[in-house]
């Protein structure tokens, strides 16, 4: 992104090429909808949209811990207790591997409904005692 946002690049790279900042989640529905033509978008989206092509060497990618899930646990039972997580819409690799969590290496029946990043009201949708996640920048 450095040449679009830059000089010497910035200019030319403007008449040729549209570019939208969005969440991965909106740029995935974009591409599937035929909306945009190449985007960076989470692993997830190629589950579901099996008809994006992958192109060589364009990653986001760690070698070390990625901590990309903010898991809001309300009560003293912690995870066994949780029965709705409310599912930040705007991340579906998170999404993905929350279930993964639950599902497979905790065992824990939930439901999950989408919604807004917005953790107050995540919470009061998903009730006492539920979960939710949310993306958040990995640090050092």
């Amino acid at each position: 992104m450095w040449d679009f946002e830059h000089e010497p690049r910035r200019s030319d790279l403007r008449e040729r090429y549209q570019i939208g900042y969005t969440t991965p989640s909106r740029c995935a529905r974009e591409l599937a909808a035929g909306e945009a033509d190449i985007g960076l978008v989470p692993v997830a989206a190629h589950a579901t949209t099996p008809a994006l092509l992958i192109v060589p060497g364009c990653a986001i990618a760690s070698l070390d811990r990625v901590r990309s899930i903010l898991l809001v646990v309300r009560g003293e039972q912690g995870v066994s207790a949780v029965r709705t997580v409310a599912a930040d819409t705007s991340s579906r690799t998170s999404h993905a591997y929350t279930r993964i969590l639950f599902n497979i290496f905790w065992k824990v029946p939930a439901t999950f409904v989408p919604h807004p990043p917005v953790l107050e009201s995540m919470l009061a949708v998903a009730g006492r005692g539920i979960a939710d996640w949310r993306p958040r920048p990995s640090s050092p």
